[in-house]
């Protein structure tokens, strides 16, 4: 074997080891790149589309989940008046404590009670 062919394959081998090298050092090279830019990104309060379409299809699944659940209310706070409305002793009772709009029921006298039926001590 002529010594040109040993250095030629010794150049070529050379060669691909500094293409390796280079296509190596380059996608070290665009992962800092991309790394600070997304830190920069980050700080500025920019996103990437990928994420604010998430985002975007997030808020429209919950938009359209509130539409449905406010409709929901609406149908049972109608439900409720129909009901409030058709019963007549809805409006006699106040649940609240102390309102003088309230029916007054005259409660019986029980034993050891010392009031009349209208609360009055005789």
């Amino acid at each position: 074997m002529p010594a040109y062919r040993s250095v030629l394959a010794g150049f070529a081998q050379l060669a691909e080891e500094v293409g390796q090298a280079g296509r190596a050092n380059r996608e070290i090279f665009e992962q800092l790149v991309a790394a600070e830019v997304g830190r920069v990104a980050a700080r500025l309060g920019v996103v990437p589309a990928a994420e604010l379409s998430d985002a975007r299809e997030r808020l429209e699944t919950a938009e359209d989940e509130l539409e449905v659940l406010r409709i929901e209310l609406d149908d049972l706070q109608l439900r409720v008046a129909t009901l409030e409305a058709a019963s007549p002793q809805s409006a006699l009772v106040d649940d609240e404590p102390g309102d003088l709009d309230a029916p007054v029921v005259d409660e019986p006298d029980l034993p050891g009670d010392e009031t009349g039926a209208a609360g009055v001590r005789p």
